[in-house]
């Protein structure tokens, strides 16, 4: 090697004399195995062998295989013609196998929407680089679900004579792929499980484990059943629903939007887009199943004595019974009708925005008063509890009108700066004695007293659809968003009428868990842990994941079966795990720390000159990158 400094350092597989520290007991040294010329940002180990990608090496030299103990690194890859690079960003991925064969990904290309990705392999029996797959797909930068919405590998993972990565093909010549795990057979691939963005991936023992974190965004029209012990609303265009205290919560069906309880509270109602583009009316068991299609129509409200169900059809209302059966058209003039609907306490009349004005409809048909007439148009009506008046949102004003048609409008709540905020989502205490409202543009929450007096500021945040809690001391309240504008922290919240103070109600965030075969991909396990998996590792007998709670993060440990044994507080800035025996190994800035699996101590192995890269276990070998000053040094401790 005349042109680069490579000096490789003999080591023992035993590590008969390195003893790990206990807590509280100085790290031990790591040692030196190799030191390269260039920088190392990804490294795999497995079996005898270390391989790591140097992004400073010459054409053909950049992936390296180091075989223990005692031999100097050797290059694999090919050394002419227009693969001997690596492609594009190597986005610091790559995996080994014991049989010495390498696979490592670039990327291949990027736009505002698109990412190329190519996936190499090359072998110390085949050293010449060949591509082993291709993946470009679509990406929202905007969708906090959106996997790909931010530059980062893809997860790959290997053990033994098996490779395993994540691949998805929704662009160019090869659509159809759906995002899934792989494993690499020969030049080709073999899917394993289908699985949408995971938090991570991970083989040993013939098993492969995958997480999944449940949807970010969005969460939106909360709405409280009416003993107020239970909440519906849409999370991630779905219906679900949690008590109260923050528990059990489930979800009822697909695709709904709308929400609204029956007065007993037993069943929900929803509206559901359906796969001809049209929008119908659905009925759901609260405690799930049950689901039935009533009528074609959106934003449905069921009457406070629960004989009738009121929904916009066209340019119309109608009116159904709670079977589906007995429609009947309401308005007699076709004009623009939008929800949402608002009954009166006596379930004779309904509010409703027509035209651009707040009407009130008869229940029985037989009428339709237009309660405002203004330039301006007036929409989300909301009826008071106590019957006597109906508030309203009109542009950057709140407003309240006699429910029987008397007086004259007077607004309660006007935005009167250089540029005023829309106000919207008017909504009434329970005792009709205060009024909760929006300004989207700045995401405030207000709350006002009926007659105007008392306004004041809640809070803010991307936050819409407010609606007061039954015992009229907090409002719940769900996401603002729009295309191009989602919530990055979006939640189901709280807000306390007393000092502001707000609290997340739901959804609980989870991470599903697949544990399969690594062959054939037949599932051996599926559960649940509460949090987002940042990764994942396998023992022989456990399950490690690094745990986002937000706020707060942990290393947890879990039998194959799914059941919780132990767990550590860790810093922030932990971003990968390792595992092997009874030892998962982190880093802490330059620590290198070990979580016991069998009594839950962490304690510290080592501490590296330089931040860690690709830190690994294999057996009791502990391995990591550090680049110092140009030169990229590989290095080792061992652990108990």
């Amino acid at each position: 090697m005349s042109r680069g400094l490579l000096v490789a350092v003999a080591f023992s597989l035993a590590f008969g004399a390195t003893a790990a520290p206990r807590t509280g007991e100085p790290a031990a040294r790591a040692k030196t195995l190799a030191k390269v010329r260039g920088s190392v940002d990804a490294l795999a180990q497995d079996g005898r062998r270390i391989a790591w990608i140097n992004t400073k090496a010459s054409c053909g030299k950049q992936v390296q295989i180091l075989t223990l103990p005692g031999r100097r690194p050797v290059y694999v890859g090919s050394s002419r013609g227009g693969s001997c690079r690596l492609r594009g960003q190597t986005f610091g991925a790559i995996a080994l196998t014991a049989g010495g064969r390498v696979v490592w990904q670039g990327l291949a290309g990027f736009g505002n929407t698109e990412w190329d990705y190519d996936l190499f392999t090359a072998a110390l029996n085949s050293p010449r680089t060949r591509l082993a797959a291709a993946f470009a797909f679509a990406y929202n930068a905007g969708d906090p679900d959106d996997y790909f919405q931010e530059e980062r590998s893809l997860p790959m993972a290997a053990d033994g004579t098996t490779a395993l990565f994540f691949g998805h093909q929704d662009l160019g010549g090869y659509k159809g792929i759906k995002p899934g795990i792989f494993r690499l057979v020969g030049r080709r691939s073999k899917r394993l499980s289908d699985v949408t963005g995971p938090g991570g991936l991970a083989v040993s023992g013939g098993r492969f484990a995958a997480a999944t974190n449940s949807p970010r965004c969005c969460n939106s029209t909360p709405t409280w059943s009416h003993d107020g012990t239970r909440l519906a609303w849409i999370y991630h265009r779905n219906l679900w629903t949690i008590h109260a205290d923050g528990t059990g919560d489930r979800q009822l069906a697909a695709g709904a939007a709308s929400p609204s309880w029956s007065p007993d509270d037993s069943q929900l109602l929803f509206e559901h887009r359906e796969t001809s583009g049209a929008r119908g009316i659905y009925r759901v068991n609260a405690n799930g199943g049950g689901l039935r299609r009533l009528a074609a129509g959106s934003t449905p409200a069921s009457s406070p004595d629960g004989t009738r169900i009121a929904f916009v059809r066209g340019k119309d209302v109608y009116s159904i019974t709670p079977g589906g059966t007995g429609a009947r058209k309401l308005t007699k003039t076709k004009r623009t009708t939008s929800g949402p609907l608002s009954w009166s306490p006596d379930s004779t009349r309904m509010a409703v925005s027509r035209a651009g004005d707040i009407s009130s409809v008869r229940a029985d048909g037989a009428a339709e008063v237009r309660l405002t007439k203004s330039r301006r148009t007036e929409t989300q009506p909301a009826w008071s509890p106590n019957g006597g008046e109906i508030a309203y949102a009109q542009g950057s004003t709140i407003a309240v009108v006699n429910a029987d048609g008397t007086g004259t409008a007077r607004s309660i709540s006007t935005d009167r700066s250089p540029s005023p905020q829309t106000a919207s989502s008017p909504a009434w205490s329970r005792d009709s004695s205060k009024i909760a409202f929006m300004r989207p543009s700045g995401g405030t929450l207000w709350v006002v007293n009926a007659d105007g007096s008392a306004q004041r500021r809640l809070g803010s945040g991307k936050w819409d659809s407010p609606q007061w809690a039954v015992d009229g001391r907090s409002i719940v309240i769900g996401d603002f968003s729009e295309d191009g504008d989602l919530p990055s922290d979006s939640a189901i919240r709280l807000v306390s009428l007393v000092d502001g103070r707000v609290s997340v109600l739901a959804p609980i965030r989870r991470s599903t868990v697949e544990i399969r075969n690594a062959r054939s991909g037949r599932l051996v396990k599926r559960f649940a842990i509460h949090g987002y998996a940042r990764a994942i590792a396998l023992g022989s007998d456990y399950v490690a994941f690094l745990v986002n709670h937000n706020p707060g993060l942990r290393v947890e440990l879990y039998s194959l079966s799914g059941s919780f044994r132990t767990a550590a507080a860790v810093p922030s800035r932990v971003d990968a795990l390792s595992a092997a025996g009874r030892n998962v190994v982190f880093a802490t800035g330059h620590a290198i720390r070990r979580l016991d699996a069998r009594t839950g101590v962490v304690s510290t192995l080592a501490t590296a000159g330089r931040t860690p890269i690709g830190l690994t276990i294999e057996g009791r070998r502990v391995v990591w990158a550090e680049n110092v000053r140009g030169v990229a040094r590989i290095r080792a401790v061992a652990a108990p």
